[in-house]
């Protein structure tokens, strides 16, 4: 997945699937949160601009048309720069970042030589967890940097707990 410094424009996927739809609803929501859309309104949907984004959202359309729906996947044009930074703050993973870090941070401060194997089991979880905010954060602030070192510390003191 491309980062983004200024998008040259959005992507967005308007759909509306019959109320009693609601598997195909699900799969449609599961979808779009795990590509990291950003939710405007109720069947309305964000991606900063690229290939990818537009892809994306034409492979949900067509599962929403297949469904008995509506979509529309639409190009528009950057917004003004106060509307752009209204857009990009939507993206804003910087909370996801410090629930992973206090996560972290505790399970440094629990190490001892009895629990290294559930740590290290609880550190894989934490990489995972980090890997996938970071895979949908498509404008990493300071807050990305800080998780990742903070996880490369705690992984480095469990694989040298004694040093």
């Amino acid at each position: 997945m491309t980062k983004f410094s200024a998008p040259a424009g959005w992507q967005l996927l308007v759909i509306s699937l019959p109320s009693n739809r609601a598997t195909p609803r699900m799969r449609v929501w599961r979808a779009l949160k795990g590509l990291g859309a950003v939710v405007l309104r109720d069947g309305v949907y964000l991606l900063p601009d690229s290939q990818f984004a537009h892809a994306a959202f034409t492979q949900q359309a067509q599962e929403v048309v297949r469904s008995g729906g509506t979509a529309q996947v639409l190009r528009v044009d950057a917004p003004e720069a106060e509307q752009d930074l209204q857009f990009r703050a939507l993206f804003d993973r910087a909370a996801d970042y410090a629930h992973i870090m206090q996560l972290a941070r505790k399970l440094k401060s629990g190490l001892s030589p009895r629990r290294l194997a559930a740590a290290a089991r609880s550190m894989k979880q934490l990489r995972r967890d980090f890997e996938s905010i970071h895979a949908t954060d498509y404008f990493p602030g300071p807050a990305a940097a800080q998780a990742g070192e903070l996880l490369a510390e705690v992984e480095m003191t469990l694989t040298a707990p004694g040093e």
